[in-house]
């Protein structure tokens, strides 16, 4: 089965032998198939300056986190292989904590060695860095080409140094000669961060700021409408109203619908598949009428007009 955007779940491994590693992944490989969505278990890619992890990856976001609730999980953290630090999620719609990038590479077939000497000197470089967490790189999913590569720093500031350095500018085009096309990671708030000859290109700032508009107002609407009265009627002043509603609109949008509003535009906000006048042409018209139908509806719908329900 084909998923688009699985949900992978990344957590740490404490230094255990490979034999011990394979009767691990096995025995969470033969409880995770009785769950729902499960897709595989993987071992990253072991390097001198590789961090030892391992990841399960399952279909949607929702059947990853169920499996994480589950007394199969559960069983897996009493092993001695699996850290205890806090699993790292990606994946259909899971934001990144900061200082992390996931980077997503299509290898060349047969290009395998090439490229995974290409990260193993990235690797390297980037363990002198200041801020620098750790490097996990595994292996694609079974039937497919796309190796990932997690790399953490302390702070987003560390991590944006590192991917703007000479340092890591020298090395990437010993990388790209392994891919089929160049690799990408998806930033939060609706930006997409792509790389054309060894370069990054971001979103479009005023692409970014369409889609925030499109769904900031309806989300502001509907809060100032629905629940904004129910703040001011246990007693709130208008001050604490107005923070508790930007608190849950910011808070929704974060979590649930800038995520799913990336994904139905992806096209259009990436940097190299939507730079094309064809594309950018469409997909602010569409946004566009998506505004007028915005307006139109709050405009003429008094049920949902906050002002006439004082």
């Amino acid at each position: 089965m084909s998923v688009d955007n699985p949900a992978t779940g990344v957590v740490l491994l404490h230094a255990a032998t490979p034999e011990q590693l394979s009767a691990w992944q096995q025995r969470v490989s033969a409880s995770g198939a009785a769950m729902p969505g499960f897709m595989a278990v993987r071992l990253s890619t072991r390097g001198p300056h590789l961090a030892s992890a391992a990841a399960v990856t399952f279909d949607s976001g929702e059947h990853l986190t169920a499996w994480l609730d589950s007394p199969a999980y559960r069983e897996a953290l009493t092993a001695d292989v699996l850290g205890r630090s806090s699993v790292l999620l990606f994946g259909d719609g899971h934001r990144l904590p900061p200082g992390t990038a996931v980077f997503h590479h299509d290898v060349i077939p047969g290009r395998t060695d090439g490229f995974m000497a290409a990260e193993e000197s990235i690797a390297a470089a980037t363990a002198d860095f200041p801020g620098f967490v750790s490097l996990v790189l595994l292996p694609p999913l079974p039937g497919q080409h796309q190796w990932v590569s997690i790399l953490s720093f302390h702070t987003d500031d560390q991590l944006s140094a590192w991917l703007a350095s000479q340092d890591r500018a020298a090395r990437v085009p010993h990388l790209r000669a392994n891919l089929t096309r160049d690799f990408s990671i998806d930033a939060p708030f609706g930006s997409i961060l792509r790389f054309q000859d060894g370069r990054p290109r971001v979103t479009q700032k005023w692409r970014t700021a369409m889609l925030i508009v499109l769904v900031l107002y309806p989300t502001a609407m509907l809060v100032t409408r629905f629940l904004a009265p129910l703040w001011i009627g246990w007693g709130a002043h208008p001050w604490l109203s107005t923070w508790l509603t930007q608190v849950v609109c910011v808070g929704a949008m974060t979590y649930g619908l800038m995520p799913v509003a990336t994904r139905l535009f992806a096209r259009w906000l990436d940097p190299v598949a939507g730079a094309t006048v064809r594309v950018s042409v469409a997909g602010a018209a569409i946004v566009a009428a998506v505004y007028l139908g915005w307006l139109l509806l709050f405009g003429t719908v008094p049920w949902l007009q906050y002002w006439n329900h004082p």
